[in-house]
């Protein structure tokens, strides 16, 4: 076989096993490589470009002369050109423009000896190669949390969310996955390490394989809380209220499918009621729920919450003081509230605190007459005001209460800030001021 000198053999191996079969199959292409070009050397100062300068500059801008404040001779190598970029700039804009020399002078240099001083000033002052341009730095990015959560579904195949214990993720420009502004704190490294030993467990089964298993339980063999009366085709009957159930062994911590066959007979005025607890958590993780407490909220949230911890088994009820926050009474008894803000991108400092003050006033002033429109009095109006700080540089900003705007504010304001920061990124920067 015949190849060519910029050629050489590809050998593909193939193993296919298919019925019982080993087959190898070897492939024999010509691969065509080109040979690189060898580079070519650039124009030298001394002994191309000079020599040019002498010819059509020198007269003007050499050998004691000096028009327009401006002398050539000088420039006996390329080191001296780079050490007077400014100078060779102007050259370069008189050479381009064909200013220099002037049109009047009868020796002018040929279109190809000016497109050598051209290429050559440009490729000394700004030194770049098109045929390997560098696009500079790329930088290697972590994964957002929303992107972690679906690369841990996609690698691993578990419906896992890890990521609702890490911290925020950073935002620059509107887009929270652009490497230069995700951060990476020590608490996220944390939060990473314990996410993989929790994705590990739900991925790796180290204990022995759950085969399918159905339990199937007639009305006799279940248990009531209230008394029963039996019907015809092993129905049985609650008599009042109360419950059925039964306990069951389950052999793993897993999802189970609950089916019951129920049925409601009208004996007064009002309808049917009929609650069957289906205990979810434990179902799905393997906990008993009766070993919990029950948290009620809702304005009639206490009228059921003992049943109900009957139901399930339960013997501790907690009642928040505000359950009723989200009844109809409870949202009449909730405070009015109404927010002003404004922002201002400037250094948080002396004068600017004085310029917030007053910001402060205007915005406060303005709230009040919409709660005035309600029919409030004065009596009953609170302020609260708070500012929202970040490090000068950065997105993520946090809100920090403010008292008042004395001038010994700034310390505080910084420390509280720096707290809230060391609790959330797990870092601080001590040099960079606020904003």
């Amino acid at each position: 076989m015949f190849l060519p000198d910029h050629s050489f053999l590809s050998l593909t191996l193939y193993r296919i096993v298919r019925s019982g079969a080993l087959l190898l199959i070897c492939g024999v292409a010509p691969v065509l490589i080109a040979r690189p070009a060898k580079p070519v050397a650039p124009p030298s100062f001394e002994k191309q470009i000079l020599p040019l300068i002498r010819n059509y500059c020198f007269d003007c801008h050499g050998d004691g002369v000096k028009k327009g404040d401006l002398t050539l001779d000088v420039f006996t190598n390329t080191p001296s050109v780079l050490a007077d970029r400014k100078v060779w700039e102007h050259v370069l804009q008189n050479l381009k423009t064909s200013q220099m020399p002037p049109a009047r002078k009868k020796n002018q240099p040929t279109l190809e000896e000016r497109a050598l001083l051209v290429k050559w000033v440009e490729d000394t002052l700004f030194p770049v190669d098109c045929n390997h341009p560098d696009p500079g730095r790329v930088t290697v990015r972590r994964l957002n949390r929303s992107e972690y959560n679906r690369t841990l579904r996609d690698l691993l195949g578990i419906d896992f969310q890890p990521t609702d214990d890490f911290p925020q993720d950073d935002v620059g420009y509107g887009f929270d996955n652009i490497g230069d502004v995700l951060s990476m704190p020590p608490v996220l490294l944390e939060r990473y390490l314990a996410a993989a030993e929790q994705a590990l467990d739900e991925t790796i089964v180290t204990e022995a394989t759950v085969s399918k298993k159905t339990w199937r339980f007639t009305p006799m063999q279940l248990e009531a809380t209230a008394p029963l009366d039996e019907r015809p085709a092993g129905w049985i009957a609650l008599m009042r209220e109360g419950d059925v159930h039964t306990r069951v062994r389950l052999p793993a911590a897993g999802e189970y499918v609950l089916r019951a066959r129920v049925a409601g007979e009208q004996a007064g005025p009002e309808p049917v009621k009929m609650a069957m607890a289906i205990k979810k958590i434990s179902v799905q993780r393997g906990y008993d729920v009766s070993e919990y407490v029950l948290c009620c909220f809702g304005g009639a949230g206490g009228q059921h919450a003992c049943a109900i911890a009957d139901v399930l088994g339960m013997t501790q009820v907690f009642i928040h003081p505000y359950a009723g926050v989200l009844s109809a009474y409870g949202i009449g008894l909730a405070d009015i509230r109404t927010i002003r803000d404004r922002t201002v991108e400037s250094e948080l400092n002396l004068q600017l605190l004085a310029e917030l003050e007053v910001i402060a006033k205007e915005l406060s002033e303005d709230g009040k007459q919409e709660l005035l429109l309600g029919n409030n009095s004065h009596d009953d109006f609170q302020i609260e005001t708070s500012l929202r700080l970040r490090y000068a540089g950065t997105d993520s900003s946090l809100t920090v209460a403010i008292q008042d705007f004395s001038q010994n504010i700034l310390e505080t304001l910084r420390t509280s800030f720096e707290a809230l920061h060391k609790e959330r990124y797990g870092f601080i920067f001590a040099d960079k001021v606020l904003v």
